[in-house]
């Protein structure tokens, strides 16, 4: 945004990053660079926690599931799905002002959604389907098992809000930021993460067969 870029600044950032990046949002729209900047840690972050997370994967599920695209049909379903699935949930929702009721009902919505979408991107790995098929056949499985997938999604938000708690202490308390601990957070998160997905792919994998 114009000025430094420094470890702590940017590990505060990320830590409330979407609060940033609400409180932010037009700087940011407005300055190509901040925009590029903050897109292009936001992508090395996806990568490390990607890296962090791909042997964790493969030590619980073996070498039976992908860890990448496959082909570039693939990809590119998985990129407009995923296009359309973070326009809705985020920035949507986002650039809506954080006071009042809209953004309120924008935030259940947002839940709403995401539980639609929840198989969504599994659907276009595992049976071909372009992104609208997907989000059609993941809503199809989510109505065949909402037990257990309400449970699930119900226990991810419990896990992420314990992460939150327990680190957002830390920052709001710190006066300096010790380079392990952003380090063990994203560590952390890549750990709940992988078994939320295998958790996830399971309970797919039992709902398609049915």
């Amino acid at each position: 945004m114009g000025g430094p870029v420094r470890w702590e600044a940017f590990t505060h950032a990320n830590f409330s990053r979407w609060l940033y990046i609400h409180e932010h949002l037009d700087d940011l729209t407005r300055s190509f660079s901040a925009l590029a900047i903050a897109a292009l840690l936001g992508v090395a972050m996806c990568a490390a926690a990607a890296m962090i997370r791909a042997p964790f994967f493969r030590a619980i599920v073996g070498l039976g599931y992908p860890i990448a695209p496959r082909s570039r049909t693939e990809t590119l379903r998985l990129a407009l799905l995923y296009l359309v699935t973070y326009t809705l949930t985020l920035i949507i929702p986002y650039s809506i002002p954080g006071e009042g009721i809209a953004f309120q009902v924008a935030g259940l919505a947002t839940l709403v959604i995401a539980l639609v979408l929840i198989f969504s991107d599994y659907v276009v790995v595992f049976e071909d389907l372009g992104p609208w098929q997907a989000i059609k056949r993941s809503a199809v499985l989510l109505r065949a098992g909402w037990i257990p997938v309400l449970l699930l999604f119900a226990t991810a938000l419990l896990l992420w809000q314990i992460i939150y708690t327990i680190y957002g202490n830390y920052y709001d308390q710190a006066n300096g930021v010790f380079a392990l601990f952003p380090l063990s957070r994203l560590l952390v998160q890549s750990l709940v993460t992988t078994i939320l997905d295998v958790v996830l792919i399971f309970t797919y994998d039992h709902l398609r067969k049915i």
